[in-house]
């Protein structure tokens, strides 16, 4: 971490999407921000969408209208991926939650990165998901 932002790295045996996120519970999807990318074979680069879930539960996270997540750089290895993805510490966004008052750190991956070529943006349910409460930043 600089004084400004923070690096994830995010590796997964997955050619779907990845997702990590911030909440300030205890761990859930509800209320939390999220970071989601995807490698697209037909462009050869990475995408990367902001969003976040509303208080219910099971929700698809819906897309932010600040865009706030940055692609550093990645690594595509059918069936393996890996990308740095970068935010800053408070964007200033309330859609976002500052990483100063993140109480869990959330991470995903699904099978399929369809949500990045659909006007609708769904994308499937994931296929493994953990968290960890009270992370370092």
């Amino acid at each position: 971490m600089d004084h400004d932002a923070v690096k994830f790295e995010i590796s997964a045996q997955t050619t779907g999407w990845m997702a990590i996120g911030f909440n300030q519970g205890k761990g859930s999807m509800s209320n939390a921000d999220f970071l989601v990318v995807a490698y697209d074979l037909g462009s050869d680069s990475w995408l990367i969408s902001d969003r976040y879930s509303n208080p219910r539960k099971n929700q698809i996270p819906l897309e932010d209208e600040q865009q706030d997540g940055e692609v550093v750089s990645g690594k595509y290895e059918h069936p393996y991926q890996t990308v740095t993805i970068r935010r800053k510490v408070d964007t200033m966004d309330p859609r976002d939650i500052p990483f100063r008052k993140v109480a869990s750190l959330i991470w995903a991956f699904g099978g399929h990165d369809q949500f990045f070529e659909t006007s609708t943006m769904s994308f499937s349910r994931h296929i493994a998901r953990d968290h960890c409460i009270n992370p370092i930043f």
